[in-house]
């Protein structure tokens, strides 16, 4: 082979290996593996990477078809992820709901989060809805105030403050303010229009008790360094939730985070609440 064409087809199989889908290239392990085994160029070290991949995924799903159900959940993982195989969401799908269905609480959340997002499937809500109970039923906190969210937007308050104060239990600052924006909207309905069945409460009072709480939580949560915590406390103090209207503490909140310079691509979404703060102030300015 010549050298050129050598050189070209490894950097094809690195691709394939790493995944760089912005060039046309989605990480698959097998295919990166046919097309270095013939390269002279290819160390032993990333060989063997490579092979050793592969290997696992097939051990993986081996004993995820001999029924255990903690590997259903990692070939699951693989497939999502394109690890030592063609990356394939559908199949991974497939592999967590094999998992979930058996009380896997990891398993249950990948397949709310799939439905939920549209990741790889077509995005819905009702199904989302019923693993993150099924999930929250295990204790997992982001679960519970996926499920205080998702009844919020149905306007079924009810279920949806009682998710919410589950998670405040356990500490979810994100769930003391959505319990805030329930009270805030149950205080402009009619009696008509009220969901809850005890009507007497002064809502707006409530509301402020809870998103004052919230800003006390991601106050604390900001100073250790938290990304969401900031934006969330920009977005309070922009709209007057909890406090007094203040913009401009606001915009220190956004700018701490928007221009930060780094960001990673995984790890506490960093880059997803980056480009949350940059676009609030965009709209500030």
């Amino acid at each position: 082979m010549e050298l050129l064409g050598a050189k070209l087809q490894f950097e094809a199989a690195m691709n394939y290996y790493k995944g760089v889908p912005a060039s046309g290239y989605e990480r698959d392990h097998v295919r990166a593996l046919m097309l270095v085994t013939n390269l002279e160029t290819l160390t032993a070290a990333e060989e063997q990477s490579v092979i050793a991949s592969v290997k696992r995924r097939q051990q993986i799903e081996e004993a995820a078809n001999a029924g255990l159900v903690e590997a259903m959940y990692k070939a699951g993982k693989m497939y999502y992820s394109g690890d030592g195989t063609k990356l394939n969401k559908k199949v991974a799908l497939d592999w967590f709901l094999k998992a979930a269905n058996k009380n896997h609480m990891r398993a249950q959340k990948m397949c709310a989060d799939m439905y939920f997002m549209g990741d790889g499937i077509d995005s819905n809500e009702t199904k989302a809805l019923f693993w993150y109970e099924k999930a929250a039923s295990q204790d997992d906190v982001e679960s519970m105030a996926k499920c205080g969210s998702l009844y919020h937007k149905k306007c079924d308050y009810e279920n949806a403050i009682e998710w919410y104060k589950k998670a405040i239990v356990i500490g979810d600052s994100d769930s003391l303010k959505g319990i805030g924006d329930v009270y805030s909207e149950l205080a402009i309905l009619d009696e008509h229009e009220m969901k809850l069945i005890d009507s007497n409460q002064d809502f707006s009072d409530l509301a402020e008790h809870w998103y004052k709480q919230a800003i006390t939580l991601y106050e604390e949560e900001a100073m250790f360094g938290s990304w969401r915590a900031m934006v969330c406390l920009g977005e309070m103090y922009l709209e007057g939730k909890g406090t007094e209207v203040d913009v401009q503490k606001a915009k220190e909140y956004f700018s701490k985070v928007a221009y930060q310079k780094n960001a990673r691509p995984n790890g506490d979404c960093s880059i997803y609440w980056q480009n949350q703060a940059i676009k609030k102030l965009e709209a500030i300015e």
